[in-house]
């Protein structure tokens, strides 16, 4: 920035381009730098188009020359430079060269004026251009544009070269944003030269605007979810950019799929403010799959009686993940009857491996006794009565039946169960028992004050107050008694003649 004002000791030569300036129509240049990226708004990083504060003009025959400047705020990406010429009729067309430099050349021999301009950054070549009206008098502009944007550094050098005759160029200012070198720099064939003004605090008209070229983008930090999950940035975080202006913040997924709908996600961030050369971080969303399916349908365990065993569920299995599984059933039963264990065992696995198993447990008791069934069947009756041979008749309470004895339990033919024991005797009144089995024939006559039995060619004949006794016993020890008496005879009438078998 300027801080003095001085003139240097030019000399002769001096003196020369003194009087050349002030005898010669005067041609004022201005610059004015736009950065933009189709932003709505600009911010102004360095400025000096004071018009009221004039100082002593330069004329540059056939020689490139023009500020070192310093930019204020962060913006750095120019996309078109404006340029001034005064004392010109205009509309009029002219024929320029413009240049950007970046001071990196080697240290000026006038060392106060720093370094050299070195690379160069921009060269528009010869362009004829058409000045416009502008709102000062004899003041006329063009264009310089940038596609892309230019970014640059925080210190460069413009320059400008009249191709068509002599440049000159105004001092005014001091800047109001931002700063300039003590120092023009001119360049002829021998090299840069630095030149100290009358006015050192004046610089050349230029106005910078910029709206890019300083984002930064921070990305969030890589994240696991479980598969169906939210993997919004809402939910595994956004991006923070930053810029000198407004900076827009998008993104774009890539999706690797995994097993199942697992699937590793690189969301790559973009911050853009509009110098054409956008920010990127990347970020890592991995969908993992480490929940198991869930199995719906699985019956609670019961405890039941042998015979009423329901048949197998179907459970459903549902995964986020892996839709659709299949479910595996398998079944063991243990233990004696009367108290079996059956084991059911659904499983379910999905894409991933996670695998659920869930089992119903059915504890099979046997608190039921069998069900007796005890008969006698009368086939005839017993032996013939009386001396009546030809009107023979037999007696009445005497007859030959058949013995029914049968046990049903609701245990037949579960696993560990035997058949049930059945035990069937003739009991009468007087303590006689004799043991029977269903479908055997016995001849009973009934008598209510004596109890006989005995057996007459392989058939029993019991006489005395008779009653058939069936006892069922299950595996369970579960026990059951039916009875039955003979029914269709009379009480015993042997105080008649009887003619006997």
């Amino acid at each position: 920035m300027f801080t003095g004002s001085c003139i240097p000791d030019l000399g002769f030569l001096g003196e020369i381009a003194m009087f050349r300036l002030r005898r010669s129509t005067w041609v004022v240049l201005g610059l004015s730098f736009l950065l933009i990226g189709g932003r709505s708004s600009a911010e102004t990083v360095y400025q000096n188009g004071d018009w009221g504060t004039i100082g002593i003009p330069h004329s540059f025959i056939n020689l490139e020359a023009g500020d070192q400047i310093t930019l204020a705020g962060s913006c750095r990406a120019v996309a078109n430079i404006e340029l001034t010429l005064a004392n010109l009729v205009v509309p009029n067309t002219v024929s320029v060269r413009v240049r950007l430099y970046a001071n990196d050349g080697r240290v000026s021999p006038l060392v106060a004026a720093g370094n050299e301009p070195g690379t160069e950054l921009f060269d528009s070549g010869a362009m004829t251009v058409a000045l416009q009206p502008t709102a000062a008098p004899f003041v006329g502009s063009f264009n310089v544009s940038f596609a892309p944007p230019l970014v640059v550094p925080d210190t460069f050098t413009w320059t400008i070269q009249r191709l068509d005759g002599p440049l000159q160029q105004e001092r005014i200012g001091p800047p109001s944003v931002g700063s300039s070198s003590d120092y023009i720099w001119q360049h002829d064939p021998n090299g840069w030269s630095p030149q100290k003004p009358a006015v050192a605090s004046n610089s050349f008209y230029a106005v910078v605007s910029a709206v890019g070229g300083s984002a930064t983008i921070t990305c969030p930090a890589d994240v696991a979810v479980q598969c169906g999950s939210d993997t919004s940035p809402l939910a595994t975080g956004e991006a923070i950019a930053s810029g000198c202006g407004a900076v827009t913040v998008t993104y774009a997924d890539a999706s690797l799929a995994g097993c199942g709908g697992t699937e590793t996600i690189t969301r790559t961030w973009s911050a853009d403010d509009g110098s054409g050369t956008p920010m990127t971080c990347a970020q890592v969303i991995s969908v993992w799959d480490t929940s198991p399916p869930e199995l719906t349908g699985v019956p609670a365990g019961l405890t039941i009686e042998c015979g009423s065993i329901p048949p197998p569920a179907s459970p459903v299995a549902t995964d986020v993940c892996s839709p659709g599984g299949t479910v595996a059933f398998g079944e063991v039963a243990s233990g004696t009857c009367g108290n079996v264990t059956i084991t059911r065992s659904w499983a379910a696995a999905d894409a991933c491996g996670n695998q659920t198993i869930a089992s119903q447990l059915i504890q099979v008791v046997d608190a039921t006794a069998p069900v007796a069934v005890a008969d006698l069947v009368l086939i005839s009756e017993g032996d013939e009565e009386g001396t009546d041979h030809h009107h023979g008749h037999h007696d009445d309470d005497e007859g030959r039946f058949q013995i029914v004895a049968s046990c049903s339990d609701n245990c037949d033919g579960s696993a560990g169960c035997g058949l049930v024991t059945a035990v069937a005797e003739l009991r009468c009144v007087g303590g006689g028992v004799v043991a029977v089995v269903s479908g055997e024939i016995v001849e009973i006559e009934i008598d209510d004050e004596e109890c006989e039995i005995e057996v007459e060619d392989n058939e029993i004949e019991i006489e005395g107050d008779v009653t058939l006794v069936v006892t069922c016993t299950d595996a369970s020890g579960n026990t059951s008694q039916a009875t039955a008496v003979p029914v269709g005879l009379a009480l015993d009438n042997d105080d008649e003649s009887e003619v006997d078998d």
